[in-house]
């Protein structure tokens, strides 16, 4: 009925305004619901932000630059086109937003190499480290991480070369240097008398380390070796000694004796032949004499006799080797002179004077 009503009520409204009758009906246009136009308009907005956002990345405008009001009313705007999905949906590409924080203060580590403490005694003088500053600056993030110390490599560290000296030896002076010259020699002297000659060499080798110049330690140190069979350490003791003393007739008589038990007499022989020792030593002059009658050189042997006779003359040992060796170079008269005197010095075995008896009997007969 209402639409009867309705069509009754539009045929008055034509009459009343004087148009023409039309038998057929005709329903009125509708006119535009309020719900499209505004899904239009807001369809036509989300558009024109669209290429606002895409002219605005395309001419490579930096989003972060915006203010932070820009981009509040930016994303309400996009909530509307969002919620705006009634009519039709559109899928809106959401750009991702950075938030600018406050610029971060850097934090600046510097490394400064750590002298090893076994150097720190060397130089005196502080060194300079002339060394650039590494500059961190932690990432821009919500949550800051934590900051880890660039180790850089030593090359890259400047620093002022400080030449460096030999380690200076270690003196002590006074009482102090005294003290322990003390202790050394109470430790050698305890440790040769229990016959414990691995400590005693080593008391001895730190003696000499604080006195090179110490002539006992350093022939007790090269007996020590020698005893052991060191023949190499105890040559390179007695060498050194040789060359801080040259005018030592001992250095020289122990070196020989080295080599005289490695079955080198040739070299002991050189090694002790046209030195004149000072003093007129006999040991040494005596055991070149007796190594030369060995070697069968019985003039170098009767320099030496003839020397320790004007030595010591009532030493019938120097009388005895003087006549052997006359004896053997056949000088009759010369041998028979001072086989007297060796008899005459009653120092002899029985042994020994049963043999001078018997030579001189023989020079006698053949004179």
């Amino acid at each position: 009925m209402s639409v009867i009503n309705k069509m009754l009520q539009d045929l008055e409204k034509r009459e009343a305004n004087s148009s023409p009758i039309n038998a057929d009906y005709q329903p009125p246009t509708k006119k535009p619901s309020q719900t499209r136009v505004i899904i239009l308009l807001l369809v036509a907005v989300s558009a024109i932000v669209y290429a606002l956002l895409s002219n605005s990345n395309f001419l490579g405008v930096d989003e972060t630059t915006q203010t932070p009001i820009q981009q509040e009313q930016k994303l309400q705007q996009q909530a509307k086109v969002e919620t705006s999905g009634s009519a039709k949906k559109m899928a809106v590409v959401e750009p991702s937003i950075k938030v600018q924080q406050a610029p971060v203060a850097p934090v600046v580590i510097q490394e400064k190499p750590v002298i090893p403490p076994a150097l720190q005694h060397i130089a005196e003088t502080e060194v300079e480290y002339n060394e650039p500053a590494q500059e961190i600056i932690l990432p821009e993030q919500s949550v800051v991480p934590e900051a880890r110390p660039i180790v850089e490599p030593l090359a890259a560290v400047e620093t002022v070369q400080t030449p460096i000296k030999e380690p200076a030896t270690f003196k002590m002076s006074g009482s102090g240097r005294n003290k322990q010259l003390q202790e050394l020699k109470q430790n050698i002297s305890e440790n040769l008398a229990a016959g414990n000659l691995t400590y005693a060499s080593a008391f001895l080798q730190r003696l000499l380390q604080l006195e090179k110049d110490n002539i006992s330690a350093r022939k007790k140190l090269a007996s020590i070796k020698f005893s052991q069979g060191n023949y190499v350490q105890a040559k390179l003791l007695l060498t050194d000694g040789i060359e801080m003393f040259p005018q030592r007739a001992d250095f020289k008589m122990m070196l020989a004796r080295i080599h005289v038990a490695q079955g080198q007499k040739i070299e002991a022989m050189d090694l002790l032949k046209g030195f004149q020792p000072q003093n007129d030593s006999e040991d040494f002059l005596a055991y070149r004499a007796g190594l030369a009658r060995e070697l069968k050189q019985p003039e170098t042997a009767k320099a030496d006799y003839l020397v320790l006779t004007r030595i010591a003359p009532n030493n019938g040992k120097w009388w005895l080797g003087l006549a052997i060796v006359e004896d053997q170079i056949g000088h009759t008269e010369s041998a028979l002179q001072a086989y007297e005197k060796a008899k005459q010095s009653n120092q002899l075995e029985n042994v020994v004077n049963a043999f001078v008896e018997q030579r001189i009997k023989i020079l006698m007969g053949a004179k």
